[in-house]
């Protein structure tokens, strides 16, 4: 298995995501995250483990690919959730007590689109992206979210306005408070596969915004 794919770290915890989780049936891969508690001195106990739903009967989830935690809330990916559409899950590890999940968001179930390919949490946004849903038939993009009230909802998608027919493959390369910026490095706008960089200004709470219109800025 994939042990500790990938890892994140808040405080005293440590958060491993193994998206092939040695399941009994080996194509039924479908992952995990384990934490444990760094005690000091080098020594570390398990303290808790969180699965999903297990929906992917041909392939496994891959639950826990890309993982980020912060401030005790922990957001996990399984691109292969829902044969291929894929999931993001939510957890809220702040209390003393186990993780709780808050919510999950599928991603098109139309496309395959490996939704939860990449994620990433800051404060109270959080970033998906999906490998191959997007504005173009094998085009990537990102859905931003946002915690409000203790829920979490969709705030607006992501993608390059401009892109026809390039596989884009987003990755979350920085997420704060003003800006997101996604790295895309099969982007053929400048020569094949050249890659880019598109930054995304932040919507403010309740504002409607047009998401091929934020302020794409790619590579030159």
């Amino acid at each position: 298995p994939r042990f500790a794919a990938d890892v994140a770290v808040d405080g005293n915890l440590v958060y491993l995501g193994s998206p092939t989780d040695g399941s009994t049936t080996p194509v039924l891969e479908h992952g995990e995250v384990e934490i444990w508690l760094n005690e000091g001195g080098g020594v570390f106990e398990f303290n808790d483990a969180v699965s999903g739903d297990r929906d992917n009967v041909t392939f496994g989830d891959q639950f826990g690919s890309n993982i980020d935690v912060d401030a005790g809330l922990l957001i996990v990916g399984a691109p292969f959730d829902q044969d291929r559409a894929g999931a993001a899950y939510f957890f809220d590890c702040s209390e003393a007590t186990l993780c709780q999940r808050t919510a999950k968001f599928v991603g098109d179930v139309l496309t395959d689109g490996e939704f939860g390919y990449d994620v990433e949490i800051e404060g109270d946004l959080a970033l998906v992206s999906a490998r191959l849903s997007g504005n173009a038939p094998l085009s990537g993009n990102a859905v931003l979210y946002r915690r409000v009230n203790g829920n979490w909802n969709e705030t607006t998608q992501l993608f390059d306005p401009t892109d026809a027919e390039s596989t884009d493959e987003y990755v979350v390369l920085g997420l704060d408070a003003g800006a997101v910026v996604l790295g895309s490095s099969l982007e053929d706008q400048h020569g094949y596969d050249a890659g880019a960089v598109f930054a995304f200004r932040v919507p403010e709470e309740n504002e409607v915004v047009n998401p091929a219109g934020i302020g794409v800025s790619p590579a030159s």
